[in-house]
């Protein structure tokens, strides 16, 4: 892996997490708005596993997002 560079997945699930945040958000709520399981977040977000792009869309559009802001790494290395 290149230098600076994060796996997609922890990209993906760090700004879900701060994005619901700042949305004031629960999980429930968000799952609820974007037709998604609160169970399969849950187990996904533990593991840090990748999920569809058609579920990435969902949950970027009930959060009010567009979805590449979803993969864009906003940390600092």
């Amino acid at each position: 892996m290149p230098e600076g560079e994060r796996l997609i997945t922890e990209v993906l699930w760090d700004n879900l997490e701060d994005y619901r945040v700042k949305n004031k958000m629960t999980v429930s709520e968000l799952c609820k708005k974007a037709g998604y399981s609160k169970a399969n977040y849950f187990s996904y977000k533990k593991k840090r596993t990748p999920i569809n792009l058609t579920t990435i869309q969902r949950l970027a559009w009930a959060l009010g997002v567009k979805t590449l802001d979803l993969f864009e790494d906003w940390s600092e290395q």
